[in-house]
């Protein structure tokens, strides 16, 4: 990928308080519902208080 061209990816990033250890499992969830990514660390906080989590993520590896 050419880095004066990043790349952005914006949609569902799902989070839940269970890590996911089957890839078929995580790939048939994010398939049918259009999920990008998967994260537990906000599952917790969402237990405290309502709140909408709002993520970027990047990667210069």
């Amino acid at each position: 990928q050419d880095e004066d061209n990043p790349t952005i990816h914006y949609g569902v990033i799902a989070s839940g308080n269970q890590l996911i250890k089957d890839a078929s499992v995580r790939d048939k969830l994010a398939a049918e519902e259009d999920i990008l990514c998967f994260k537990i660390e906000a599952a917790g906080l969402m237990n405290h208080f309502p709140c909408l989590v709002i993520r970027g993520i990047c990667d210069y590896s």
